[in-house]
């Protein structure tokens, strides 16, 4: 479904929703709410690729980039080459995951989603990557909000939707 008629039904929905008239009403908004968040999601390459693969999770796998520039040295101490903050050749969580409803049997009382169960999905191999190779960058810090607004007020948000 493309992404335009997906806004459009949207905010048709959103207007809708603005005019309650009761119970029924409301029941059928949020079917149709429903219907119009499996469209999108069918839409999302990452869902496609759990469709496919048939596991328990599907996470979106992105490039880990250094914090810190790189260098290579040879036997001499000599800086041979230098990388400012490269995208390095291993992938991390990127956050974004689908799960079918397997997914509570993993779900154990003190554990934690990241480290006991997808350690215990990964040894099963029910884990498939989503390898994201466009924009993505963390928001765990006061710094990595700087620099999204700033791009924001750039007009450079490659994550914006108009």
């Amino acid at each position: 479904m493309a992404q335009d008629t997906l806004k459009n039904e949207y905010a048709k929905l959103v207007r809708d929703l603005e005019t309650n008239k009761g119970d029924d009403w409301v029941k059928e908004r949020e079917i149709k709410c429903l219907d119009l968040f499996r469209k999108a999601a069918e839409s999302v390459p990452a869902y496609r690729k759990f469709l496919k693969k048939n596991k328990v999770v599907t996470l979106t796998a992105v490039n880990l980039l250094s914090p810190f520039g790189v260098m290579e040295v040879n036997d001499n101490d000599e800086v041979t080459e230098f990388k400012e903050k490269p995208k390095l050749d291993y992938w991390m969580n990127g956050g974004y995951f689908v799960f079918n409803k397997k997914i509570f049997n993993y779900l154990k009382e003190g554990y934690d989603l990241e480290k006991e169960a997808f350690e215990e999905l990964a040894k099963e191999k029910q884990i498939a990557a989503f390898k994201h190779h466009g924009f993505w960058k963390s928001m765990n810090t006061f710094k990595d909000v700087v620099e999204l607004n700033e791009l924001w007020e750039k007009g450079d948000a490659p994550w914006k939707v108009d």
